[in-house]
């Protein structure tokens, strides 16, 4: 359907897009995009994916950034040809 690098360039683009308009997941979003509650623990140890809270409230819910999380989703197999 599309060439490698058309992907990656479409990949790039969504990344850019996410960052420019600082789209945030939840934890159960990036969670279930990561693959694993450990994965996501992994690559926050790693600094690899940012958290952030929002100030004011004791009891906020932690938000990670879209693009970092992206980044790092794990293939579904079946995909993988």
């Amino acid at each position: 359907m599309f060439g490698r690098s058309e992907l990656e360039i479409r990949f790039k683009s969504l990344l850019a897009i996410l960052r420019r308009v600082g789209w945030k997941f939840s934890r159960n979003e990036s969670v279930t995009l990561l693959g694993g509650e450990k994965r996501l623990e992994t690559l926050l140890n790693q600094g690899k994916i940012h958290a952030t809270k929002k100030n004011g409230a004791a009891n906020t819910k932690w938000e990670f950034d879209a693009a970092e999380v992206i980044m790092y989703v794990k293939p579904n197999k079946m995909y993988l040809v």
